[in-house]
């Protein structure tokens, strides 16, 4: 039997991550495009990629705020934004350890970023943990 409180309260709390995790998005995307130049030199990366990749969080955060406003959210949609953000991190790890011409200052915010990708993911993974439990 479903137990609706928590159900409701599972929806509640999958959907606030999903909003917050759009809008960490949408500010990061944004403010970083803006500062990509000045960044590139002591970051180690190059002010296009990283403009590039800053571009590409913005339809991402588009399409979670969708699914964080949609009735009721679509589990197999939040999993795969769950996946989205674990690609992130096994990427963000990979440039992290290998050598590559990121600086310690650019592996040092990559790394940042990353923790909160990771935090969004795990909460959302476990709020749709509790959604199947139930």
């Amino acid at each position: 039997m479903i137990d609706l409180r928590t159900a409701t309260r599972s929806e509640r709390l999958l959907r606030r991550a999903l909003h917050a995790n759009a809008m960490f998005s949408a500010v990061s995307g944004v403010v970083l495009v803006l500062v990509a130049i000045p960044l590139a030199g002591p970051t180690g990366v190059a002010a296009w990629l990283l403009a590039t990749v800053c571009v590409g969080l913005l339809p991402f955060a588009h399409v979670v705020r969708i699914d964080a406003s949609a009735e009721p959210i679509d589990t197999r949609r939040a999993w795969a934004i769950v996946a989205a953000e674990a690609g992130w991190v096994i990427a963000a790890v990979v440039i992290i350890v290998l050598p590559t011409s990121t600086t310690a200052a650019g592996k040092l915010m990559l790394g940042a970023v990353s923790l909160a990708v990771a935090a969004f993911g795990i909460a959302q993974a476990i709020d749709l943990r509790v959604r199947q439990s139930h």
